[in-house]
């Protein structure tokens, strides 16, 4: 016959095996977002694994290092737009100067809609 401490240690590690899978196909099945505000504008980052405090804590401050001269408004100079929009289709292209620091930089940029 069983004893009840046996039994009681059986029932223990199945109920923690069957919490240990929970929790994997919990995770498995979600995605874990960061997101913040610095220098006037809001940032985020989606993951499908698993993001730690720590983790968490080290982007932010690498955002917040990458550009160390960052003003609040962000300066566009010189830019020349291409607009068309045809048959719900819209495209945008453009190019010109940025500034996110104290110079400014060349840009080129392309956004479509289809």
């Amino acid at each position: 016959m069983i004893n009840r401490y046996l039994l009681s240690k059986c029932l223990a590690l199945l109920v923690g095996l069957f919490c240990i899978f929970l929790a994997y196909n919990f995770n498995s099945k979600n995605t874990y977002q960061v997101s913040g505000y610095a220098y006037g504008t809001t940032w985020s980052i989606t993951s499908t694994e698993f993001i730690a405090d720590h983790q968490e804590k080290n982007i932010q401050k690498n955002i917040k290092t990458f550009f160390p001269e960052i003003k609040e408004t962000i300066n566009l100079k010189d830019h020349q737009v291409n607009i068309k929009f045809k048959d719900n289709d819209l495209s945008i292209k453009g190019t010109g100067k940025i500034q996110l620091e104290k110079d400014f930089d060349e840009i080129n940029y392309s956004v479509s809609k289809i």
